[in-house]
């Protein structure tokens, strides 16, 4: 469960990340 859990949280993290960046992206343009 520790590995499975470190990838579900990379998972999580890399989708906030992305909501967070791609529209400030956007908007940049």
């Amino acid at each position: 469960m520790g590995v499975l859990g470190k990838v579900v949280d990379g998972i999580l993290l890399l989708t906030f990340v992305s909501m967070s960046v791609v529209p400030a992206c956007l908007d940049a343009q």
